[in-house]
């Protein structure tokens, strides 16, 4: 597996688990009487392709993608949770004193890293 998948998997369930957690329409995902629990997986995808190949994602990114889907921004639910979830996601691709140097980068077209 390359270190792309490695990475780009956690990434992925993190966002889904974040997405499904907000739960912006009250869909109850993986309830019993709720939505699949794999409901908002391709706006997670969008968003986590987003933040592993740009380092990050701004509340404006955000409500790029979920336009994109929904046709309307995903910031109109209470500004405090998109403001919080806007970081929880940045918090899954900030460097740590145990991860890659800051100047390092993932392109997708190369499947990997490669120094700024």
């Amino acid at each position: 597996m390359s270190s792309y998948e490695e990475t780009w998997k956690p990434i992925s369930a993190a966002v889904l688990a974040l997405l499904t957690d907000l739960d912006p329409y009250g869909l109850e995902p993986g309830t019993e009487d709720g939505a699949p629990a794999d409901e908002y997986s391709p706006e997670a995808v969008s968003i986590a392709s987003h933040l592993i190949n740009r380092g990050g994602i701004s509340a404006a990114d955000v409500d790029d993608i979920w336009r994109q889907w929904f046709g309307e921004p995903l910031s109109t639910i209470d500004s405090k949770l998109f403001s919080t979830f806007v970081a929880e996601l940045n918090a899954l691709v900030e460097p740590s004193p145990h991860s890659l140097s800051a100047s390092s980068t993932w392109r997708s077209d190369h499947g990997g890293m490669h120094e700024r």
